[in-house]
């Protein structure tokens, strides 16, 4: 298979017989955003260093302030989803004190 970026980023079997193409978003979490590839990583890489206020994603990102909310509260979940299948990794450390706010653990029903 073969990365073909045109309009669509997709996947493309480079056999002859085959041909197919899948789209790149397809069976990923971005399956239904539209929001482009560079835009994602960029808002990740601000979510790590914790620079996604609404006002800096609106201004640097063109993030619309309540997509900013969606998509902090999901990546959130997606480090509560790891922690949680992980928990045999211990985070902190020797004589280091290790606080937890409860309310990032709570999920919307």
């Amino acid at each position: 298979m073969n990365l073909s970026i045109g309009k669509l980023v997709r996947w493309r079997c480079n056999k002859s017989t085959c041909r197919s193409e899948i789209k790149l978003r397809v069976g990923t979490w971005l399956e239904g955003s539209r929001i482009p590839y560079v835009t994602i990583v960029r808002f990740i890489y601000a979510w790590a260093f914790e620079y996604t206020s609404g006002d800096f994603c609106e201004r640097e990102l063109q993030i619309d302030p309540h997509t900013t909310v969606d998509w902090n509260n999901y990546l959130r979940c997606v480090c509560i989803d790891h922690l949680s299948n992980n928990p045999t990794k211990l985070i902190g450390g020797e004589n280091m004190i290790v606080e937890i706010d409860e309310s990032f653990y709570e999920t919307e029903e």
